[in-house]
């Protein structure tokens, strides 16, 4: 039977501790990156709207899938990457 010492509850109640602070701080900073980033897409989309607006760009949604027609007219839908 394994016996602790005082000593090693206290360093195991360190570890532990550590290990709940750097994921909690994990956590946080992931979530203020996400929000960065989005922060900056819409800058971006703002920015590229006020251009459009002074006649600099042109913005128009991109279709999702692109209709193609095979040679006997049928229709096949396939994603714009492919």
């Amino acid at each position: 039977m394994f016996r602790f010492t005082i000593r090693d509850v206290l360093w195991l109640t360190v570890v532990v501790a550590l290990a709940v602070a750097w994921a909690i701080e994990h956590r946080q900073l992931a979530l203020v990156r996400s929000a960065l980033q989005i922060e900056q897409a819409e800058q971006r989309m703002a920015e590229l709207r006020e251009r459009e607006l002074r006649g600099g760009v042109i913005l128009t949604p991109a279709p999702a899938r692109i209709r193609v027609l095979d040679r006997g007219g049928i229709e096949r839908s396939r994603a714009k990457d492919e």
